[in-house]
């Protein structure tokens, strides 16, 4: 090992060490819902890699746009009533740390690690494509980053069917989706298929960074 230290878990694998790289912690905030098909913007700096989510109505991620240094998640309600909290945490790649602490360092001196920062904590990657809803208990309160686009498309012979949309939810422990079906007549030229039948959700675990 050329450089910096390392950290081993229980099982003996290596955690930490000169390769290591990751995303820290970086921004934290809550937005309240609207009404039901309503929609609320979340924005965090353009750096920030990635933003979990936690919300007891389902919501789902409808559009990402990033502009002028700022990146917008727009999060829509799927069910009756408002006022809820989305609870938004944005993860980023860190610069530098504090005075104290345990640092990291790769072979060139570059920080890969700073014991000041609260690093995200991957523990599974859910599907729920083909129809499989997710109902999925956590031994902790989940953070949830949906992957890709909620909403499946087919456009065929110039009609827009509109297949449907999966929604999240986080309860406690627990995160489970909502697929909501349907067709809507439209009028788009060409014959392709858009986003993914069924939402794909990674779980981060909280319990570092609460």
């Amino acid at each position: 090992m050329p450089s910096g230290l390392y950290v081993k878990g229980g099982l003996g694998q290596i955690q930490i060490d000169e390769n290591y790289r990751n995303v820290a912690l970086m921004t934290t905030g809550s937005v309240f819902l609207p009404a039901e098909y309503g929609e609320v913007v979340v924005a965090v700096p353009g750096s920030i890699a990635m933003v979990g989510f936690r919300c007891e109505k389902w919501i789902y991620v409808h559009e990402t746009q990033l502009a002028g240094g700022v990146l917008r998640y727009f999060i829509r309600n799927g069910e009756p009533g408002a006022g809820a909290p989305v609870q938004f945490f944005g993860f980023g790649v860190p610069a530098g740390g504090g005075t104290s602490g345990v640092e990291v360092m790769d072979g060139s001196g570059q920080q890969v690690f700073h014991s000041d920062f609260s690093y995200w904590n991957y523990h599974a990657i859910l599907t729920s494509q083909g129809g499989n809803e997710i109902d999925y208990t956590a031994p902790f309160a989940p953070l949830v980053v949906q992957l890709g686009q909620s909403t499946y498309i087919s456009m065929y012979n110039e009609a827009d069917a509109y297949i449907s949309t999966t929604h999240f939810r986080t309860i406690g422990n627990r995160t489970q989706t909502w697929k909501v079906a349907g067709v809507v007549g439209g009028n788009y030229p060409g014959n392709y298929t858009f986003g993914e039948d069924g939402a794909t959700l990674l779980l981060l675990d909280s319990s570092r960074i609460y």
